[in-house]
């Protein structure tokens, strides 16, 4: 039976950190907020499942394999933070009632971007985040939109990033070779100027090191054949997940893949 409860500030920050990166677990929640007992998080966590705000998707198998649990909001949940998360559609609302039978792959990629997004922010203290969901309802951002919108501010300078993340799937070339024939195809059509900004950087966070070495080769030869320029750089996944500090050069261009970079180094 659902219970109900008056939602505080701590709550409410809570749910709108779920909205974000749509699906998180326990030590998601840990990390972003510094609680130090896992117990007082899942107790937080259960409280808003029994009122109805979350879901959760927890089996025997995960159980059995130590996977944490996988919470999400419910429609109820996103009615909740609509107000304040104006990129909270009506669309994204009626979707949700799929999100109990998202897949493994989904969950994962979120908990993939919640972990690149986290060491970028820690890292880079001026440096914020948005996660494809809170861009949606922006018309100038390409289609499929990036994984992660990077806005650094440096001074009186911003510097701007899309960053796409290509994960180890089956036909992972099909993947990367469809990503950046859109990216190409949008950056030649302008559409960005509707913001009023410089094109931003792009990123390629990679799984493998074939990937990336296959990325490589396809965007620049995209851009052989293009009339138009970008900045690309690319890197693993596993250097940019345990990113320290912002001298760590991680960083590769396309023009000098064997050249390593520091983020201000690509910002230069």
């Amino acid at each position: 039976m659902k219970t109900s409860v008056a939602i505080n500030k701590g709550q409410l920050e809570l749910l709108q950190f779920v909205a974000k990166y749509r699906f998180v677990n326990s030590y998601h929640v840990q990390k972003q907020f510094g609680y130090k007992s896992r117990t007082s998080v899942n107790n937080k966590l259960k409280r808003l499942v029994d009122a109805g705000y979350l879901g959760m998707q927890y089996d025997n198998a995960k159980k059995l394999s130590g996977i944490p649990a996988s919470y999400y909001l419910t429609p109820k949940g996103l009615r909740e933070v609509q107000q304040q998360l104006t990129y909270i559609t009506d669309a994204i609302i009626k979707n949700a009632y799929g999100d109990k039978n998202a897949s493994e792959s989904l969950i994962q990629e979120s908990a993939e971007l919640f972990e690149l997004a986290q060491s970028l922010v820690t890292t880079y203290l001026n440096l914020k985040a948005l996660t494809a969901r809170q861009l949606d309802d922006l018309a100038y951002f390409p289609r499929p939109l990036p994984d992660l919108y990077l806005a650094h501010k440096q001074d009186e300078e911003t510097h701007r990033f899309f960053l796409y993340q290509f994960r180890d799937v089956k036909r992972y070339d099909v993947a990367v070779n469809s990503a950046i024939a859109r990216l190409v195809k949008y950056r030649e059509a302008e559409t960005y100027a509707e913001s009023g900004n410089e094109f931003p950087a792009v990123l390629f966070v990679c799984a493998t090191a074939a990937i990336e070495r296959h990325a490589q080769r396809v965007m620049k030869s995209a851009l052989n054949k293009s009339y138009e320029s970008m900045l690309v750089y690319t890197t693993s996944f596993q250097a940019l997940s345990q990113l320290k500090a912002r001298d760590q050069a991680i960083w590769s261009s396309i023009d000098d893949p064997d050249t390593l970079l520091t983020l201000d180094d690509v910002e230069s």
